[in-house]
């Protein structure tokens, strides 16, 4: 027989509190056992379901140095006295 876990216990083991499980729960996020009308549990392994879709990977970013346009100055600072204009 599959363990059940409360919700405090299901909350315990994700490392949220019981009020963000049950958001999760009423959103259809992470599965749950209705026994009776009002008692819910969690199998454990629902609970590795739902962190397995959360797993999110960062992309890397490839930060190219922007190519120098022709004309462009070098970022040199000119006093505003010894400007042209």
């Amino acid at each position: 027989m599959t363990a059940l876990l409360t919700e405090q216990e299901a909350a315990a083991r994700l490392r949220i509190g019981e009020r963000p499980l049950r958001d999760e729960r009423k959103r259809g996020a992470i599965r749950y056992v209705l026994l009776g009308k009002r008692k819910i549990f969690y199998r454990p392994e629902d609970c590795d379901d739902y962190v397995a879709a959360c797993l999110k990977v960062e992309q890397p970013c490839h930060t190219n140095p922007k190519p120098k346009r022709a004309g462009v100055s070098s970022g040199k600072i000119v006093p505003f006295s010894k400007r042209h204009g």
